[in-house]
């Protein structure tokens, strides 16, 4: 019997003039835009004694932009009929958005500006915070949860990967909006940042997406 096979588009790249890469997946016939603006920097850029912020700055990037509040940036994307998503892993941090292609245009200067302008307003640092804290005081209590913890120490010392991604008691209550800012500034930059696009969408499309 015929096998089965599945084709994937291969993405196709190109580069801006400051450095960011652009990545499009062309999928002709798909009705739905995936975007992400990939940092390629996550937990692992910690600094000593402020593990999590890497994982708050990726948090908060959605959560207030310089013109827009949080419950505003979720409004306009719901009432586009999409989804945004922001956060950081290990090793990338940035933000993510699933829209209907024809939408595209609208849903695409939100993400711009939760990347690039995003608040960092002390409120809603404080209120990330205290929701990790909360999560962190219950967690401590299950044996599940503090072996995975006491496990990635054991495995990785003191290394980049030895620190817990989303913090500690201890160094949640150490970080501070200077931090935060202070990990955006460098690691946010273009030159460290690639734009993905699958759907049916050209790479000079998506190249003039990047531009604007």
């Amino acid at each position: 019997s015929a096998r089965h096979e599945t084709k994937f588009a291969a993405p196709r790249e190109t580069q801006l003039a400051n450095g960011l890469r652009v990545l499009v997946a062309e999928r002709p016939g798909l009705p739905l835009l995936a975007a992400q603006v990939l940092i390629r920097s996550g937990a692992e850029i910690d600094r000593e004694g402020f593990a999590g912020t890497a994982s708050l700055t990726g948090d908060l990037l959605t959560k207030g932009t310089e013109t827009m509040s949080a419950p505003e940036i979720a409004s306009a994307i719901e009432s586009l009929g999409g989804s945004i998503d922001s956060g950081a892993g290990w090793d990338a941090s940035g933000a993510s958005l699933v829209v209907m292609s024809n939408k595209a245009d609208k849903a695409l200067q939100i993400l711009a500006d939760v990347v690039r302008h995003p608040a960092f307003k002390e409120e809603e640092i404080e209120r990330l915070k205290s929701q990790r804290l909360d999560g962190l005081r219950v967690a401590m209590q299950q044996p599940a949860s503090l072996a995975r913890y006491v496990t990635s120490r054991v495995v990785y010392g003191a290394g980049a990967y030895g620190h817990a991604a989303g913090g500690t008691l201890e160094t949640l209550a150490a970080i501070g909006r200077d931090q935060i800012t202070g990990l955006y500034k460098k690691y946010y930059q273009p030159r460290n940042a690639a734009f993905v696009l699958v759907g049916d969408i050209s790479l000079e499309q998506g190249k003039a997406f990047a531009e604007k």
